[in-house]
């Protein structure tokens, strides 16, 4: 059962720069990435000085989020697209006159830019730039 593990302990004792420890101080980080690496809770514990129970209790309420994550890296997309929709059709003349113009404006330019950028469209600025560093090196 050993024998895929890899060869070093985890150091605990670092900062943890993502933030989120347990009782005895393992980033949360460290645990998602050995799952994602496929090892089962008991040799994640090995690793990191901690119970099978305790990888286990760490895990469970974020499970089936980082079962979910490929699916949603793959259609961020289209996600980002649903939930424009979805606002826009819940968007009544009542609501819109409560909101500034800067309100409105912004909460379009956000998915309109979100929705481009995960699309793999650039933005006119982006192109508009790479087109002058083009020019500026003589690059046909």
């Amino acid at each position: 059962m050993t024998d895929n593990l890899p060869a070093t302990q985890e150091d605990t004792t670092k900062p943890n720069p993502t933030g989120s420890t347990g009782p005895k101080n393992i980033p949360l980080a460290t645990i998602i990435k050995y799952r994602k690496q496929g090892l089962k809770y008991d040799e994640i514990g090995q690793l990191v000085g901690c119970s099978k129970s305790n990888i286990s209790e760490r895990l469970s309420p974020l499970m089936d989020n980082i079962d979910a994550l490929p699916a949603y890296k793959e259609h961020r997309a289209d996600i980002i697209d649903i939930v424009q929709q979805q606002i826009l059709n819940n968007m009544t003349e009542s609501k819109l006159e409560k909101m500034s113009a800067y309100q409105l404006s912004g909460m379009y330019g956000l998915f309109y830019d979100k929705g481009r950028l995960e699309s793999d469209k650039s933005t006119q600025n982006i192109a508009t730039t790479m087109q002058l560093v083009r020019d500026l090196r003589g690059d046909d």
